[in-house]
């Protein structure tokens, strides 16, 4: 295999095509530049990443290949049925008049009134 021939096949196992999501195209660029000998320090500063980020990526992809670069799943926050009833009869109800709102907007609830118990 000639080397433009082994590039393709290194951009094809890292997913570096144009619909690959933005996120994973960076990694798979750190993981690149490093393979070809470019130093951590130098990888982290083109990338706008710490040596850490360059590391753990690298790290993913020698552990579990194209795949390791992908984003895992973050929890999600439980929110417990009172919580959850008690924002819903909040917002169910008109702001208040110090508002000046005459309908609740995304993200104006938990500003007036905090956190929900």
């Amino acid at each position: 295999m000639d080397q433009s021939e082994e590039r393709l096949a290194e951009r094809r196992e890292l997913g570096a095509f144009p619909n690959t999501p933005q996120d994973v195209a960076v990694r798979a660029r750190m993981v690149l530049v490093r393979r070809h000998g470019l130093a951590r320090g130098e990888v982290a500063a083109q990338c706008g990443v710490s040596l850490q980020t360059v590391d753990r990526w690298v790290a993913r992809f020698a552990e579990h290949g194209a795949a390791g670069l992908a984003s895992r799943p973050r929890a999600r926050t439980q929110v417990c049925e009172h919580a959850r009833a008690h924002a819903l009869k909040l917002a169910a109800a008109p702001p208040p008049l110090s508002t000046g709102l005459t309908a609740w907007t995304p993200g104006r609830l938990p500003t007036t009134y905090g956190s929900v118990p």
